[in-house]
């Protein structure tokens, strides 16, 4: 993001998706055959890239745009243009937060330039792990021009994360089982650095009144606890930090990293289209909050609930209703509904509203998914394991909606 930004004048957004075989859906580490040397091709406003592992392709706003709907056309052609590229090697693009039944014993850490950022971080926290190989995310950045524009923007975003993964969840299963979790990868993020876990803190940033606050509350506490294990510094950046969002000074902007990535790509540019008028309406005061006097706790409190039991998830602390004007427990589902109306009353998001009422009335794509394996005759509870001939077979949905930028819909 460019200096000169002022908030929500540009987005940025990036997709990660898996590369599987086109039959049998299983991984397929071959990101470097498509990306070449470089692990980077620019497609006219997007990019491709690589990512920790060699089966993720990552696309992404090559420049900021003024426009998050306009992303969309964008994206689904570069998509289209990439699983040519792959289908000579028999692969093609699944989407989904997390594969079914990969074991990531089995990653290939992506070979090429960058290597020794990959390297460091898999000497010291072992990447071959679901937390690590298994994981594919939406990140949505939004810009600030000055400090004062950052602690507000700042304090936004921190209202809003606990509701995210009722919205985002699409990783039900691992290793060929129901977790119980609807945001499992959310569940494996959480304690990937626990080694050190200065770098993810309270998972929710805590509230910051300045930069240098910032810099001194989360920053450098992350850097002297890595140092004895990363003397070259080659991981003490601003990226190192691991909460649900980060700030990324280098490029002027808040990065919310907690998002699932969804069935396809009109749905991502959905949810965050909803998520950046949310966060601009309170950071406008269009809707009151009062997050500062939440601490990260009561916040992280909510969070685990919504990705645990997503829209189901039953919120009873007062300190998070309060900030939406509630007086008593409410479910997820019922608080984001809530907050759509609200923000419909106020700006025009008609192009959003539908498919973001679609997610709070049929489910999240993680709940839609359990309803597909149980159409499918598997009732598994969790922690029994799903035929994979099933898991295959719902793999074929969820990469055909890719293609076809469709959303998965079950009966």
């Amino acid at each position: 993001m460019n200096p000169t930004y002022r908030a929500f004048e540009a987005f940025g957004i990036e997709l990660e998706y898996m590369i599987v075989d086109k039959r049998s859906h299983e991984i397929r580490a071959v990101a470097d055959a498509v990306l070449g040397p470089e692990g980077d091709i620019q497609d006219g406003p997007v990019d491709w890239s690589n990512e920790l592992v060699n089966h993720v392709i990552e696309i992404k706003n090559a420049a900021p745009t003024s426009s998050i709907l306009d992303s969309e056309i964008h994206f689904q052609s570069s998509i289209h243009k990439i699983l040519d590229r792959l289908d000579s090697l028999n692969c093609e693009l699944l989407p989904g937060a997390m594969h079914f039944w990969f074991d990531p014993k089995e990653a290939r850490l992506w070979p090429k330039g960058y290597s020794e950022v990959y390297q460091m971080y898999d000497k010291i926290f072992g990447c071959h792990g679901h937390g690590w190989a298994n994981l594919q995310a939406t990140h949505l950045n939004l810009p600030f021009a000055n400090e004062d524009e950052f602690v507000r923007l700042h304090e936004a975003i921190r209202s809003v994360l606990p509701l995210l993964p009722a919205l985002s969840a699409s990783s039900p299963v691992v290793q060929s089982k129901l977790t119980g979790y609807c945001d499992t990868r959310l569940h494996y993020y959480s304690q990937n650095q626990r080694r050190i876990p200065q770098i993810i803190g309270p998972l929710i940033p805590e509230s910051v009144t300045g930069i240098e606050d910032y810099r001194a509350q989360i920053l450098a506490p992350m850097y002297n606890a890595i140092a004895p294990q990363d003397p070259q510094k080659i991981l003490q950046h601003e990226w190192l930090n691991s909460r649900a969002a980060i700030a990324r000074f280098e490029r002027s902007a808040i990065e919310i990293r907690i998002l699932d990535i969804q069935e396809c790509v009109g749905q991502d540019i959905a949810i965050c289209h909803f998520v950046a008028e949310l966060v601009k309406a309170i950071f406008e005061g269009k809707i009151e909050i009062k997050s500062s006097q939440v601490s990260s706790d009561v916040l992280r409190s909510v969070f685990l609930a919504t990705l645990k039991d997503g829209m189901d998830a039953k919120i009873s602390e007062p300190e998070f209703l309060s900030i939406w004007g509630k007086d008593s427990a409410a479910t997820a589902r019922d608080l984001t509904m809530h907050l759509l109306s609200k923000l419909t009353s106020l700006v025009d998001i008609k192009q959003t509203a539908g498919r973001i009422e679609f997610l709070v009335e049929s489910g999240n794509l993680s709940e839609r998914i359990q309803r597909l394996l149980k159409k499918y005759g598997s009732v598994s509870a969790p922690g029994e394991e799903v035929p994979k001939k099933i898991l295959n077979h719902v793999s074929s949905n969820l990469a055909y909606c890719l293609r076809s930028n469709s959303r998965l819909e079950v009966a």
